[in-house]
């Protein structure tokens, strides 16, 4: 595994890029930063916008599920969420973990963490402070 960190989730997107990466799950600690965080990244270049998508419990249960099948389906794209994915949903292999704050204890990093990486690629975690 190796861990990095980013200054700012768009150095995130370009460290995502250097090591050939197009696939990931960005974490956040609410629900605003989650709908901030994608609104801003699918206006970036990165991805299409429609392969950028939120998750997080205030949405409905069918665009929560509609969400995650069209993460599973895609090749490339981000999906940003809260915490709450961090356990039991199959949301299938990606590339990368970009977390966006402190995680609220070590068990939670190392959930969101293990989120990732069953591709032959190897697990990158990228870390970036929440501006």
């Amino acid at each position: 595994m190796q861990i990095v960190y980013a200054g700012d989730p768009v150095a995130a997107t370009r460290l995502m890029r250097e090591h050939g990466l197009a696939k990931a799950i960005g974490f956040c600690n609410s629900r605003r930063r989650v709908e901030d965080l994608a609104r801003g990244l699918a206006a970036m270049p990165a991805w299409p916008p429609e392969r950028v998508m939120v998750h997080h419990a205030s949405l409905s249960r069918r665009e929560r599920e509609d969400a995650e099948r069209a993460f599973r389906r895609f090749e490339a794209g981000l999906l940003v969420c809260t915490t709450a994915l961090e356990q039991g949903v199959d949301i299938g292999d990606v590339d990368a973990v970009v977390l966006v704050g402190a995680s609220d204890s070590v068990a939670s990093f190392q959930q969101c963490v293990g989120r990732s990486c069953r591709r032959a690629s190897g697990l990158l975690a990228i870390c970036v402070p929440d501006l």
